[in-house]
């Protein structure tokens, strides 16, 4: 966190709320201080462990591929089809610039977890990357505006959340996004409150408020994410919570994870081959 001592209330990765306890960044929380809290889906607010104590789950989703139909007319299905690429797509794809994402979703598709700490593993992830770095346009992210790569089809294919992809979607129907059949990333942002705040009863209203039904409602329709909020849910669209771009399959969460602590070792190893792979 950066300078925390300049903010109230802060969201964060459900993967750093632990963490930013422990270096007494962040405040406990539960339903005394956020009422609302009671109203969360058990399994978002119990996804890490430790985090019910100090976090309360905002909007949750999912990573994977996206890429132009129109351009590729393949059906992607696969990481191995990202990872080991077409001719086609040589300069024309591009990978987060998310060392944990970038190497763990090639694990995924090796057949490993993303959070293994297996150094066999991460070194076939490494390889894998390699080959692939001749066909990489950019190491980076989708902007979700006119102006986006994908959009005006200099990129064909590339890493997203499924929110952006459906914000992508909007501009051009021909982009298509897929969780992949080894899964994808999940992921969930919640809401704290700093250690340093001033106001932390006006944190934790503030943060209440934004957990009530209606705005949970609201940040879902604006954000293109699910909302994790049980009374929330009840008044979205039939429509919205049967679209499986916001809310996959549980055969597609399963096989999907959240990414975790690993091994220092495993972590230093991931972050210089990273910076090797993008010289």
């Amino acid at each position: 966190m950066n300078n925390p001592k300049r903010y109230d209330v802060v969201m964060i990765n459900g993967n750093d709320v632990v963490p930013y306890a422990k270096r007494d960044w962040i405040m406990p929380i539960g339903e005394n201080n956020v009422p609302n809290l009671k109203q969360m889906d058990k399994r978002w607010v119990n996804a890490w462990e430790g985090t019910a104590e100090y976090a309360v789950p905002y909007l949750w989703g999912t990573f994977g591929i996206v890429y132009r139909s129109d351009l590729i007319k393949d059906k992607i299905t696969s990481w191995m089809q990202f990872y080991q690429p077409q001719e086609a797509w040589r300069g024309k794809m591009m990978v987060v610039d998310i060392h944990r994402l970038g190497l763990g979703l090639a694990l995924k598709g090796l057949g490993h977890s993303i959070n293994t700490d297996d150094p066999n593993a991460v070194n076939e992830a490494i390889a894998l990357l390699n080959k692939q770095r001749p066909y990489v346009q950019t190491y980076g992210y989708f902007k979700t505006n006119a102006e986006s790569g994908i959009v005006s089809g200099e990129t064909w294919i590339g890493q997203a959340w499924n929110g952006d992809a459906l914000l992508l979607q909007k501009r051009n129907p021909a982009i298509h996004y897929v969780l992949p059949k080894e899964g994808g990333e999940i992921w969930m942002d919640y809401m704290v409150v700093s250690k340093h705040t001033k106001y932390p009863e006006l944190a934790y209203e503030f943060i209440n408020y934004l957990s009530e039904a209606s705005n949970s409602a609201k940040a879902r329709l604006a954000l293109e994410f699910a909302t994790p909020n049980i009374e929330a849910r009840k008044l979205l669209p039939k429509a919205m919570l049967d679209n499986k771009i916001i809310y996959p399959s549980e055969k597609d969460l399963q096989n999907s994870e959240m990414v975790k602590n690993i091994s220092p070792r495993i972590q230093r190893k991931m972050v210089e081959a990273w910076s090797l792979l993008k010289r």
